[in-house]
């Protein structure tokens, strides 16, 4: 398997990021590098995962800084040729999921797990998107793998909204005009933590 970065932005939420990050570590292998950037928490995040996981490396913001300069702050430190922005809400039932989209980028430059999706009249629908029927302009930040040559070429996340929300809708736009191919990773199961509970529940 191909060497990855996979970088985790954290504030606060200590135990849901501990529950992440045992799921990530019944998936990695050697050539996984696990970085999470604790970006200013009020909880000794940082003193925490150290101790129990000491096989990642943590590095901290002095101050909150919003999701875009927390993860470039940990693309920065990254070593390996490919790159997963993992949100610490993230729940990882499959353990193949790694592979499963490293191995979509023999056809992708950047991928990102198929989730739900809405129909023509924006009602969601569970169930994971496919490549063949769905249609898709970016690629969602929560979960997405790029191949470190797209930040070399088109540079790192967008920190134009502060600590707002798009960044990842401007950085596949550039990813796109840049010539990269976008495509989703089917199978994988990957799910935020909300999106897993509810679907456990039935609501979706």
């Amino acid at each position: 398997m191909e060497k990855v970065s996979i970088i985790i932005p954290v504030f606060n939420q200590l135990k849901m990021t501990i529950e992440c990050l045992q799921d990530l570590l019944k998936t990695y292998g050697a050539r996984t590098e696990i970085i999470v950037v604790d970006d200013g928490s009020k909880e000794p995040v940082s003193k925490i995962l150290s101790k129990l996981f000491p096989q990642i490396k943590v590095l901290a913001n002095e101050t909150n800084l919003g999701f875009a300069k927390t993860v470039n702050h940990g693309i920065r430190e990254a070593t390996s040729g490919f790159i997963c922005l993992l949100n610490n809400d993230i729940r990882l039932p499959n353990a193949g999921w790694l592979k499963l989209m490293i191995d979509s980028m023999a056809e992708f430059d950047v991928t990102a797990p198929a989730g739900g999706r809405m129909d023509s009249k924006w009602n969601y629908k569970s169930g994971e998107a496919t490549k063949k029927t769905d249609k898709f302009t970016y690629l969602v930040g929560w979960c997405i793998l790029a191949k470190k040559k797209v930040f070399d070429r088109i540079g790192l996340i967008p920190e134009d909204f502060g600590k707002g929300y798009f960044e990842d809708v401007l950085w596949c736009h550039r990813a796109k005009r840049a010539g990269f191919k976008l495509g989703i990773t089917e199978g994988t199961m990957v799910n935020t933590y909300t999106m897993s509970h509810l679907r456990l529940k039935g609501i979706i």
